[in-house]
Formats: C-alpha cells, structure tokens, sequence
C-alpha cells in the first residue's frame, strides 16, 4: 500500500491517513486481510461509522477515499460498486441500516 501511495506521489499525510483508515477496517473485521472482504463487509464498517462512531459525514468520505484506493489501487478488486454510474457517497451507507420501508421522507427527517 505505501509503495502504491508513494509511486503515485500523494502526500506523507495522506499515506498516514489512508494506512490509519485500513487498519481500523482490518481492527473492526477482526484482524480479516482486507482482499478477503466484500461490498458487504466494507458496507458494515461504513455503518458502524456513521451509526456507532459517531464519525462526521467529512471523516466517512476520507475513509471512503482510502477504502476505494486500497481496492482499486493496489488490491485491484472491485467492490461492486463500480457498476454504478459514479462512486459511492456516505449517503450510501448511512441509510443502509433502516428498512425499506421506511420513505425518503422519513429518511430525510431522520438525517435532520
């Protein structure tokens, strides 16, 4: 991962931040290599963040950036994701954890 990060020039402090952000999500799956994880385990841990952590929608997308630069950079795998038309957003995931039947409108209230 650092090799990656360091051949396409990104700075020291985002090597520092992507590194911190994929050893919580290998922490939070229980010491699991992240090459052996799917949509659905990344989906959860994007879940805890915004659910459990109490993490700001700002610190998911730098965990977003991280995630998605770990799997389409150097693991070379994608997540499912890709088929939609653009990448993911935290919106994505912090809705996951309600049932369908609830309407965007009370999806909306509750994100207020």
């Amino acid at each position: 991962m650092r090799e990656v990060i360091r051949r396409k020039h990104y700075s020291i402090r985002t090597e520092q931040s992507y590194l911190d952000w994929i050893r919580r999500l290998i922490l939070f799956h229980g010491k699991r290599h992240p090459a052996q994880m799917a949509e659905a385990e990344v989906t959860g841990f994007f879940t805890h963040l915004a659910r459990d952590g109490g993490v700001p929608a700002s610190t998911q997308n730098q965990a977003l950036g991280a995630l998605l630069f770990l799997y389409k950079e150097v693991l070379k795998q994608e997540l499912g994701w890709r088929a939609r038309r653009s990448r993911p957003t935290i919106k994505d995931f912090l809705f996951s954890w309600l049932p369908d039947s609830f309407g965007v409108r009370s999806r909306v209230a509750i994100a207020q």
